[in-house]
């Protein structure tokens, strides 16, 4: 079995705890047990089906990839977190290879403009930003996120208009870096959001996974690559 970044694993572990978060938010069934996340009902838009939070035996883990996807009609995504699969024999497609960045503990302040999202009013706006358009579906993100203590949407708004944000979901050991946008695309967004997610606990280190570009942004501002996920998909998994 491959060598595994024990910082690598406490990034795949974190990013369950939000797919928690979101799957209870939206009422969605999921089962947990310490080696992945499975979902039981259809994930929401961007979510795996299947993402690995500890290393696995491949050969045992086909069994229970099977067995999901008879669940879903044999559309299935896989986030191998730590690339330990080739599912192309298997009737998937590689969307894409990222990385786990890490930063270690450090206190930082919030970013001048930048603030936490505080009511439905605001995250609903805040999604438009994330999205790039305005809001006229059903949300992502639905307003009962705001209820939860260890998931904060942060943002900066011009005239209500949120123009750049991130999510940052607190674990135990670290703080999860997701779902970054900036409309303006300035060249120091990353780091400002990096900032906003930092300065939520100076004592825990910000985790998150990033590629091209945005991944050689975060080396740029003190962020470690830790090692390699990929995520998978197929409309016809064959076991």
């Amino acid at each position: 079995m491959k060598q595994i970044d024990d910082r690598a694993l406490i990034g795949a572990r974190n990013n369950a705890d939000l797919y928690e978060a979101v799957f209870r938010a939206h009422g969605l069934r999921f089962r947990r047990p310490p080696h992945a996340f499975f979902a039981v009902d259809k994930p929401p838009p961007y979510y795996a089906t299947v993402s690995l939070t500890a290393p696995i035996d491949p050969g045992s883990f086909l069994a229970e990839l099977a067995d999901t996807a008879s669940l879903h009609g044999r559309t299935l995504t896989v986030k191998d977190s730590f690339d330990q699969l080739d599912l192309g024999p298997f009737g998937f497609e590689r969307l894409f290879t990222s990385q786990w960045i890490y930063r270690r503990a450090q206190p930082v302040a919030l970013p001048d403009g930048w603030r936490l999202i505080a009511d439905a009013d605001e995250l609903r706006a805040w999604e438009a930003g994330w999205r790039g358009s305005p809001l006229d579906t059903d949300a992502m993100f639905p307003p009962n996120l705001l209820d939860l203590a260890d998931i904060r949407f942060l943002g900066r708004a011009n005239d209500g208009n949120f123009r750049a944000g991130c999510i940052a979901n607190l674990s135990a050991d670290c703080i999860g870096l997701s779902n970054v946008f900036d409309t303006d695309k300035s060249p120091e967004m990353f780091a400002e959001a990096a900032l906003a997610a930092g300065s939520l606990d100076g004592n825990r280190p910000v985790v998150g996974y990033e590629r091209a570009d945005t991944l050689d942004s975060a080396r740029r501002i003190g962020f470690d690559a830790v090692g390699p996920l990929t995520v998978w998909s197929s409309s016809n998994a064959q076991f």
